[in-house]
Order: structure tokens, then C-alpha cells, then sequence
């Protein structure tokens, strides 16, 4: 006779522990593009879900093209669910390109951009170079400020993730003093800026203005409660100067603008400069068939250059400007025992 005990006990966070993460079919696929920065640190907040909407949302404004986005959801699904149904690491960036396509789809439509064709009277977005608005007498393209202002919000809801982790561990006052503050700021300051250049009713920019300064003199102010001596003094100022490193992640955003760009005016003198030309000189046959051949390699060079472009972008962004403010890495992936098998063959 003998007896069997089994106890279990959940791995304390302050522990070391493999990360197990469980996340829903569409939210696992970027799972591979989290542990290409780091794996989440075991009880750690995971951060897949939010990643994927903004990693898909910027993918689709860097790619902006309806065409193109059909193509990434058609390839992307042919290869992860008929040509490898098996879920690994390149079925995972299938899907990644098959749900970003969805967003780029949609911005293809908003640019009024099909393969660089216009395909209505006029685009329901701002042109990306004619369009501009007034900033402090400053013409800054419009497409550019809006990058811009993507890049404010991505940037925000890192602090509001920080601040939502002080909370989950009792530290209420960090979470407020160290996220929320921050957040005030940012929105404030962002609504004033929208209504000083004329997009919102003027009553706004007083009451965001001081929105704006509330966030800002309660994040500085508060900056030092864990400092020590000289530090409770000296540290609000340097959150004030580090307002400087804010403004320069925001800038980062502008990259977003510039890649969309360049991937436009390729796709663009593509269709209409290079192929377009060609069904009336020379014409016939031979311009029909010159013409798709052009397309063809055009658009398949600037899909391809503009995928990796935007995928190595896109992921900066999301490593450097995102996960900074709340993200915590250095986990090891849980790989569960397994089975080996060896084939011998008797003669």
C-alpha cells in the first residue's frame, strides 16, 4: 500500500517563473512580435492585445493603399491557413499582414488610393501634400500632424497601461501621480492644439489649456515623493526638462507619415506615369501587355519594400515609444515537456 499527495501552489511574482501566456485566436498571433522585444515577465501585464490593434492600425496608415491591403489578407490568409496550417512563427506573420491589411483597406479607401489610382472624386482624408494646416503661422502638412497626433494618443495610453499596473499592485498614488497626471497633460495639451489650428470651437482652447498646465504642474510636482533630501527639489525640474524626451518620442511618429509618403508616390508614378502611358504609346497588344507587366513588377517591388519598411518602423515604435512607459520583458517562453521519437530501420 502506498499514498499519493499532490499539492499545488500558484509561483509567487516575485519568483522566477516561465511565461505561459493564453491569449485568444486573433490576439496569439502577435505574440511573436512582443517576444521579438522581450517575452512578458512571468505575472506581468500582457500587452498582445493593445499591441495588435496599434501595430495593425500604423501598418495600415504606413501602407494606405485599398489594393494593397487586399493582397496582405489574401496572401497572408492563403499561406497561414492552406499552405501551412501548422502555427508557427511565419503563419503568425501571415495573419499579422492578413489583420493589417484590414486596416490598410481602410485607409486605402479614406486616401481614395486603388494600386495609386484615384478611384472616387476626392479622398475623404486630406491630401498628404497639398493639403496642409496652420500651426503658429507654420504650413505642416496635414497627414503629418495627424501622425503626429496618432503617435500623442499611442504614447498616452502607455502611461494609462502604467498607471494601471500601480493600481493592480495597491500603489494608488503612483498610478495617479506617475500616469494619470501625465495623461491630463497630454490630452489637454493635444485638444488645445487641435483647437488652436481651428478644428474645434474656440471656447476649447482655454479650458484645455488649463486641463493641459493641471496635468502637468501635478506630474512635476509629485515627481520627487520617493527621492530623498535634495532630490525632492531638484526632481520635479528635471521632469519639466524631460518634457524634451516626450516631445522627441512624439516626433519619432513622424516617420509614419514619411513612409506612407514615399510608398504613395511610388505606387503612384507606378500606375500613372509608367503604365498608364503605355496603352497609348505604343498602344495595342503590345501596350495592354506592357502595361500589366509594369504594374505587375511596380506594385510587387513597392508592396514588398513597403511591408519591410513598415514592419521595422512599426515595430520601433512599439518597442521604444510603447513599451518604455509601462512594459516589463526579460521572461523566458514556457516550453512544456515533450516527446522525441527516433526511427530505426531493421534489415
Amino acid at each position: 500500500n502506498f499514498s499519493v499527495y499532490i499539492g499545488e501552489q500558484r509561483v509567487p511574482e516575485s519568483e522566477y517563473a516561465p511565461t505561459l501566456m493564453r491569449n485568444k485566436k486573433v490576439t496569439r498571433q502577435f505574440e511573436f512580435v512582443t517576444n521579438l522585444y522581450s517575452v512578458p515577465k512571468y505575472g506581468s501585464f500582457d500587452p498582445n492585445a493593445v499591441l495588435g490593434f496599434f501595430f495593425s492600425l500604423f501598418m495600415g496608415f504606413i501602407t494606405a493603399d485599398a489594393v494593397y491591403g487586399l493582397l496582405m489578407m489574401v496572401g497572408g490568409f492563403i499561406y497561414a491557413k492552406v499552405l501551412n496550417k501548422r502555427e508557427t512563427t511565419l503563419t503568425r506573420l501571415a495573419m499579422v499582414m492578413f489583420y493589417s491589411g484590414i486596416f490598410t483597406i481602410l485607409f486605402g479607401i479614406l486616401f481614395n488610393s486603388f494600386l495609386g489610382f484615384p478611384l472616387f472624386d476626392k479622398a475623404i482624408l486630406p491630401d498628404p501634400i497639398k493639403d496642409t494646416s496652420d500651426l503658429a503661422g507654420i504650413k505642416i502638412p496635414t497627414i503629418l500632424l495627424l501622425a503626429l497626433g496618432m503617435g500623442v494618443i499611442h504614447i498616452m495610453v502607455g502611461l494609462f497601461l502604467a498607471a494601471l499596473i500601480h493600481f493592480q499592485h495597491g500603489r494608488v498614488l503612483d498610478g495617479i501621480f506617475d500616469g494619470i497626471a501625465w495623461d491630463v497633460f497630454f490630452g489637454g495639451a493635444l485638444v488645445a492644439v487641435i483647437s488652436f489650428m481651428g478644428y474645434l470651437p474656440e471656447g476649447v482652447l482655454k479650458p484645455a489649456l488649463i486641463v493641459a498646465v493641471v496635468g502637468l504642474a501635478v506630474g512635476a510636482l509629485t515627481s520627487g515623493r520617493h527621492e530623498k533630501g535634495l532630490g525632492k527639489i531638484t526632481k520635479p525640474f528635471s521632469s519639466l526638462y524631460g518634457l524634451i524626451n516626450y516631445m522627441s518620442d512624439i516626433l519619432s511618429y513622424a516617420r509614419l507619415y514619411g513612409l506612407m509618403l514615399s510608398g504613395a508616390q511610388i505606387a503612384s508614378i507606378v500606375s500613372t506615369k509608367l503604365a498608364q502611358p503605355m496603352l497609348t504609346s505604343p498602344g495595342g497588344v503590345g501596350g495592354v501587355i506592357a502595361c500589366v507587366f509594369i504594374l505587375l513588377l511596380g506594385h510587387l517591388f513597392n508592396i514588398a519594400m513597403g511591408l519591410l519598411g513598415a514592419f521595422v518602423h512599426d515595430a520601433r515604435l512599439q518597442y521604444v515609444e510603447f513599451f518604455s512607459r509601462f512594459y516589463e520583458g526579460d521572461g523566458e517562453l514556457f516550453a512544456p515537456f515533450g516527446m522525441k521519437f527516433e526511427h530505426v530501420y531493421l534489415k
